[in-house]
């Protein structure tokens, strides 16, 4: 538990491979250093490997939890996303995936997934698309007067 509660948006990655955890991360904060440098100290990036750890410290109402569907252990994306919607129905969640199988799409929409974004070379635009449209909507209380990312 943090001492000092952060005010600005939470990011959370969550995927079973450490490798691509730190790769997200890495590419998520050069890029949001790059699009937002004067409002760097607003955003906070966790990354998880072991969905227990990220169950302990699940986001508030101001993030953006990108969850892999396949975590191993017979454990879903869709099952920590459960437990996220059923904390607070304003945190974002978008499930991160290789898997190109219709029904699991759809069950990811029917269950309540933000959205889908495939593990692909659009990735990490996609990412910051969904960033964006969270720091620009009305449910977003620090006006951070970001500049447009093409």
């Amino acid at each position: 538990m943090e001492k000092y509660p952060f005010f600005g948006l939470r990011i959370q990655v969550l995927d079973d491979n450490p490798f691509y955890t730190t790769l997200y991360k890495l590419q998520l904060e050069r890029e949001l250093l790059t699009a937002y440098s004067m409002h760097q100290n607003h955003f906070k990036i966790s990354t998880y490997t072991d969905s227990a750890e990220f169950l302990t410290d699940l986001p508030g109402i101001h993030s953006i939890s990108f969850l892999d569907y396949n975590l191993g252990n017979n454990l879903t994306g869709l099952d920590v996303m459960d437990k996220i919607k059923r904390q607070t129905t304003l945190a974002k969640v978008y499930i991160v995936t290789d898997e190109n199988n219709s029904f699991i799409l759809r069950s990811c929409l029917d269950a309540g997934a933000d959205g889908i974004i495939f593990k692909n070379n659009e990735l990490m635009e996609l990412s910051l698309m969904v960033i964006q449209q969270t720091i620009n909507s009305p449910d977003f209380p620090y006006q951070l007067n970001v500049p447009r990312i093409n």
